[in-house]
């Protein structure tokens, strides 16, 4: 098994390979001196040495006397450097959680396409699950880090807030999280898969459109959804009402909240869940209240686990597209980890809105 020392500088060698072949240098081109590379990696000298050592066994550099270290034969990169590339920590959240089906089809998608991004491009990948036991995953990374392996992590949802002490020095690229809050960042805009939605509802006739949201959403999410929600209004030119949008308390059921709502006076004809649970929800409130979807009630929410809800009727969603935001964010590390930079801005994957059976027009005209 190698020592840390090897893990090392076995690593900075792959890492001066990849500066080879990224800045296209050529045979006789300039390599930085033992100074400069210590100063750029914050390593020592030996371990410099011993990294400089193995790219002169691999015949790419030499030493020339007055000359210093040159490069003694070029990287193809689409040839060479998916040999050379490292680790990339896949994290994400291990606490249990119940799925719409057997498989979280969300997350797989999500991870299938970034597992494809990182080969690719030569990446070795490595899932952690963090759980709720704050000091077993601490001392987990601590351990994995270090290897001196891992290049660059891609936090999938809220899970690496407790860590950032320990990954302060790694790229982070995050995602499928409500909102960006954390650059940078590769996700779905809720606010404009909540404009689609809603405008969908309105477009054939609804008028009473309610929004409900699930307890896990925190205050800037619920201010994506508003947005969305009153945009599409604003843009029909349809009164937008603040006291339709709903959010669940924490234990609070989900199923209790929507009959009360479908109970209400002000019943809505349509109804905006945020995601599968709070669509699963609605579905089951409304048999216990004898109503049918979509005939008196329409249903839209947002998320490909809306697509695999046992149900008699299929769920009119916008779904993200989940392969190519895990394509993106293994992209967009890569570059990162190549020191091309972070973009200062979110990158939002658009989604596809898919009509299905839950939405028709509303039974009867709906008042303003």
């Amino acid at each position: 098994m190698h020592s840390t020392a090897a893990f090392k500088y076995s690593t900075l060698a792959q890492k001066l390979r990849r500066h080879i072949a990224s800045n296209g240098l050529q045979p006789g081109d300039r390599f930085p001196t033992e100074d400069e590379l210590v100063q750029e990696h914050g390593m020592s000298r030996i371990t410099i040495r011993k990294a400089l050592s193995l790219l002169e066994q691999d015949g790419l550099l030499s030493r020339k006397r007055k000359v210093g270290t040159v490069v003694n034969r070029a990287i193809e990169e689409s040839l060479d450097l998916h040999l050379v590339r490292g680790t990339v920590l896949i994290l994400i959240c291990n606490a249990p959680a119940e799925v719409a089906g057997e498989e979280d089809h969300a997350l797989s998608t999500v991870l299938r396409g970034l597992e494809r991004a990182l080969a690719d491009r030569g990446f070795t990948a490595q899932m952690v699950g963090l759980g709720n036991d704050e000091q077993k995953y601490r001392n987990r990374l601590t351990q994995i880090l270090r290897r001196g392996d891992v290049e660059g992590v891609c936090a999938i949802g809220n899970c690496v807030d407790r860590y950032r002490d320990l990954l302060r020095s790694v790229p982070i690229v995050n995602s499928c999280t409500f909102v960006p809050d954390a650059l940078p960042w590769v996700g779905l805009s809720i606010e404009e898969a909540t404009f689609v939605c809603v405008g969908h509802m309105l477009d054939l006739g609804h008028r009473r459109v309610a929004a409900v949201c699930g307890p896990w959403v925190d205050s800037r999410a619920l201010a994506g959804f508003a947005n969305g929600c009153r945009r599409a209004h604003d843009e029909r030119g349809v009164t937008f009402h603040r006291s339709r949008l709903y959010q669940a308390f924490d234990g609070e059921s989900l199923p209790d909240l929507i009959r009360d709502i479908l109970e209400s006076r002000d019943r809505p004809t349509a109804i905006f869940g945020e995601d599968w649970r709070v669509c699963r929800a609605v579905l089951r409130a409304a048999e216990e209240l004898n109503l049918s979807v979509p005939v008196d009630l329409s249903l839209t929410g947002i998320g490909q686990n809306t697509q695999y809800i046992a149900s008699s009727v299929g769920i009119t969603a916008y779904v993200p597209d989940n392969e190519k935001t895990g394509e993106e964010i293994g992209r967009l590390l890569a570059e990162v980890v190549d020191g091309r930079g972070a973009p200062r801005v979110p990158v939002f994957v658009p989604g596809r809105f898919i009509v299905r059976e839950s939405v028709s027009a509303p039974p009867v005209p709906a008042e303003s």
